[in-house]
């Protein structure tokens, strides 16, 4: 029994410690003049989530991004599908990474949150 337990302790180890290799761009239509800066190379917490791991990100974009986006809530896609970030990221990996892309290649917008993104108040 004690094997078992063992084992299933490992198990759980790994899932915890499942990182998910990820390449993000900044996407075109927010570049400034500045250029287009070199990609971020992540290896990203499966158990985690983007607003907890993007702030690093968003800061060294920033400055390449116009100055009218700066300040705005950031984004992800992937292939054209907006990122719901309220998820894990290995969640959303999985659903749709399902060709197992490496590194996932995801873009980062400032600006244009599509609709299904915006969340609408309560009451």
């Amino acid at each position: 029994m004690s094997m078992s337990m063992s084992g299933d302790g490992e198990i759980l180890r790994r899932v915890w410690e499942g990182r998910v290799a990820t390449c993000i761009k900044l996407a075109e239509e927010d570049l400034s003049s500045y250029g287009e800066p070199d990609p971020h190379y992540l290896m990203l917490p499966r158990v985690s989530y983007f607003p907890l791991v993007l702030e690093k990100v968003r800061k060294s974009f920033q400055r390449h991004v116009s100055p009218e986006f700066r300040d705005h809530e950031i984004w992800l896609e992937f292939d054209g599908i907006p990122l719901k970030m309220q998820y894990p990221i290995g969640v959303l990996c999985d659903v749709l990474n399902t060709e197992g892309q490496a590194p996932w290649m995801l873009r980062l917008h400032f600006s244009s949150p599509p609709a299904s993104l915006i969340s609408l108040p309560c009451g």
